[in-house]
């Protein structure tokens, strides 16, 4: 049986995802959705192949009971602000380690800051680049 070799507790969560990559220089945008997530990564359902060690920068879009569970990641500040909004998208970064048929795993970088900001606001996702 193979060893757990996760750090952090990994729960369901299938919610809207936005994936920026480079790839050839030009930066690629895929919109899909989670399978589940951890405090060091999350697997994200896609059918689009995303090269291994591709750098990503993803945004979930999260209700308030579900920011709550990744308290682990926010600060209890950041709670406390955005409690009053019904959905938040979190912007997060990190690198594909694995590939499947149904989607991709990521790792969040080591130094990663998750940082919520309201659905409409202007996000690294939505700008001409």
């Amino acid at each position: 049986m193979p060893r757990e070799q996760r750090s952090g507790k990994r729960f369901s969560l299938e919610t809207a995802v936005k994936i920026t990559y480079r790839h050839n220089q030009e930066p690629e945008q895929v919109e899909t959705v989670s399978a589940n997530i951890s405090n060091g990564g999350a697997f994200l359902r896609t059918l689009q192949p995303l090269p291994l060690a591709s750098k990503l920068q993803v945004e979930f879009l999260l209700d308030m009971e579900n920011l709550k569970k990744l308290r682990f990641i926010l600060s209890i500040n950041s709670l406390k602000e955005f409690c009053q909004r019904p959905r938040v998208w979190v912007i997060t970064t990190g690198v594909v380690i694995r590939q499947e048929a149904d989607g991709i795993a990521m790792v969040f970088n080591n130094n990663y800051t998750v940082t919520p900001i309201q659905p409409g606001e202007s996000s690294f996702f939505n700008q001409k680049r």
